[in-house]
């Protein structure tokens, strides 16, 4: 089941990225199967298809997409930026937090002074 759940979130990566270099009726088709979820079955009765043209249409779309990929690796390039990300909001934190205590140590001699004054 796992891989299976690997394989549909593959094809929605591929789907989010380069579902817009799909034909028309390629995009149609990917959105009902994996937006709207319905059967290779439905999706051929709405597309007044066989249910083999909608999964040709799924299969090529597939191909295109994952092609697409080889060349220009957006998929791994936003897994990257994903880390990257990640990084600089633990940085972020982590200064953040050394910057709030020495806020509170300013507060404290400031406090300190006002008395002395």
């Amino acid at each position: 089941m796992h891989d299976m759940d690997d394989a549909v979130l593959q094809s929605v990566l591929l789907y989010d990225v380069y579902g817009s270099m799909l034909t028309e009726k390629q995009r149609n088709i990917y959105d009902l199967h994996l937006n709207q979820d319905l059967s290779l079955g439905e999706i051929a009765e709405l597309e007044g298809i066989t249910r083999q043209g909608v999964r040709d249409s799924l299969v090529r779309g597939r191909q295109t997409m994952e092609e697409l990929d080889e060349r220009l690796c957006l998929l791994d390039k936003d897994d990257q930026l994903d880390d990257i990300a990640e990084q600089l909001e633990d940085i972020s934190r982590q200064i953040a937090a050394k910057f709030e205590t020495q806020a509170a140590e300013l507060t404290d001699i400031a406090s300190k002074l006002r008395k002395i004054l």
